[in-house]
């Protein structure tokens, strides 16, 4: 990333999102980089810093993300080149949050420079849950947000579009984060 200041927008349900959030400004902030969070319920609206770079953090459900994501990309101001990258939790597959997240921005003047999908535990069925297989879950997940810190950092992360899912699944109406683009 070329920006030293990172503005790390994050939404989390469970806690999921925060940790790996949290993991990520450390990392950012040990390679030089200047990293505030704010919460994306709480966005001091014209305050988005279009010369620092935007991260985005939050979780996905039943393979979309929340309306009040949505909501909050959609009301970015346009942009001419600032630098955005997302990260999202999912317990497996996201379907139509990468892709569409994308074009969104990448059409509102901004530069997509990296997205990352991290797997952390599953809240759905809390009676099954082991304590050993979900802290080795979490500590694999932060080492995966590490590594995705750091490269972003250095410049080599990518965010790849998923033209095949992406459309079909971001179209259907099933789920908890069924608003469109």
């Amino acid at each position: 990333m070329m920006s030293e200041n990172i503005d790390l927008y994050w939404f989390s349900c469970t806690g999921n999102t925060l940790l790996v959030a949290r993991e990520m400004a450390e990392v950012l902030q040990d390679k030089g980089f200047k990293v505030v969070m704010l919460m994306m319920e709480r966005p001091e609206t014209g305050r988005i810093e279009l010369d620092h770079a935007i991260g985005l953090a939050f979780p996905v459900a039943c393979q979309f993300t929340f309306p009040l994501v949505w909501d909050f990309v959609r009301g970015l101001p346009k942009a001419d080149g600032t630098e955005v990258f997302m990260v999202d939790t999912l317990q497996g597959f996201s379907g139509g949050v990468v892709g569409p997240r994308r074009k969104l921005l990448a059409g509102r003047g901004y530069k997509p420079v990296g997205a990352r999908e991290i797997i952390m535990p599953s809240s759905y069925y809390p009676r099954r849950l082991d304590g050993e297989k979900t802290a080795r879950e979490v500590d694999r997940g932060l080492e995966k947000a590490r590594c995705y810190a750091s490269d972003l950092a250095d410049g080599i992360s990518r965010w790849r579009s998923v033209p095949l899912l992406s459309t079909p699944c971001t179209a259907c109406p099933a789920g908890l984060g069924s608003g469109r683009p």
